[in-house]
């Protein structure tokens, strides 16, 4: 996922057109890649929190079993 699909909806939306464009039920591993919004420096709380609803979507499409493992690139 991109820094620009950070946030709910955006990584939600991220993960189904993943699963679509591989032709896939699951993927096995869903990575945040540049875990950190292009404005982080200007709005680094709004950032913050971005990440934080990502992850959560993230955990949420695991428990759905749309991913099989979540993580993040450095």
């Amino acid at each position: 996922m991109w820094p620009a699909e950070l946030g709910s909806e955006l990584t939600q939306k991220a993960v189904y057109k993943s699963l679509e464009n591989l032709n896939l039920d699951y993927i096995d591993l869903y990575l945040i890649h540049w875990p950190s919004p292009i404005d982080d420096i200007k709005h680094p709380t709004r950032s913050a929190q971005l990440r934080k609803e990502s992850w959560h979507v993230l955990e949420e499409m695991k428990k759905q079993g749309k991913v099989r493992d979540i993580g993040v690139s450095k």
